[in-house]
């Protein structure tokens, strides 16, 4: 049946209406299907999205892993090169024959003190017209600011023009602090292994 219209209104048969109301739930339920993929494919992508974000963070994480390994046994295989173990064991005289041994391959002319009244030196090296005063020091403490103080007064009394302080060890705040503002070359544990790996590759 047509539409009837009555003052301007129009008024449909009930086939009419039933028929609207059918064509406007089927467009409701299109509309409610394509929100539905719609919301599926936007949950599958944020899905895809957090695998990725998870494979890469798993991937660093094994990146990370393999380059802390790498290190560690690349700072062993240094430590078993450098022979530190050996060091540690050593007894403060063979400490200083080793260092002796070390600066003589290095290009360094090596004068030893005497064991007993070295007055604060143990090493005298020469090269390049420089004399330094070395205070060695086999320690498994830190080396405090006494070492400094002796290699400080040592300068004097042999006349050289630097002073040095080596450990197998490493040093406290204080006796960095004085060793900067008097000019003294600290060489720690870490720079103790550099200084032998050279001296061994050296051709001297």
């Amino acid at each position: 049946m047509l539409p009837v219209i009555i003052g301007g209104a129009v008024f449909l048969s009930g086939a009419a209406v039933v028929k609207w109301f059918i064509q406007d739930c089927q467009y409701n339920a299109i509309q409610a299907e394509l929100q539905a993929k719609e919301k599926e494919k936007e949950a599958e992508e944020l899905q895809e999205r957090w695998r990725f974000e998870m494979a890469a963070q798993a991937q660093a994480k094994a990146e990370a892993k393999a380059a802390a390994e790498a290190e560690a046994k690349a700072v062993e295989e240094r430590l078993l090169a450098s022979g530190i173990h050996k060091v540690d064991g050593m007894t403060g005289q063979e400490f200083e024959q080793f260092l002796s041994l070390c600066y003589r391959k290095l290009g360094f002319k090596v004068q030893m003190t005497p064991a007993s009244q070295d007055f604060g030196a143990d090493l005298i090296l020469y090269k390049d017209d420089t004399k330094s005063v070395v205070q060695a020091k086999r320690y498994k403490e830190p080396v405090g600011i006494k070492a400094v103080q002796e290699v400080i007064g040592a300068i004097k009394h042999y006349r050289g023009n630097r002073g040095i302080v080596i450990t197998n060890s490493s040093f406290t705040e204080n006796a960095c602090a004085l060793a900067r503002s008097n000019d003294i070359e600290l060489i720690d544990r870490r720079e103790l292994i550099n200084l032998v790996l050279s001296s061994q590759r050296a051709n001297f």
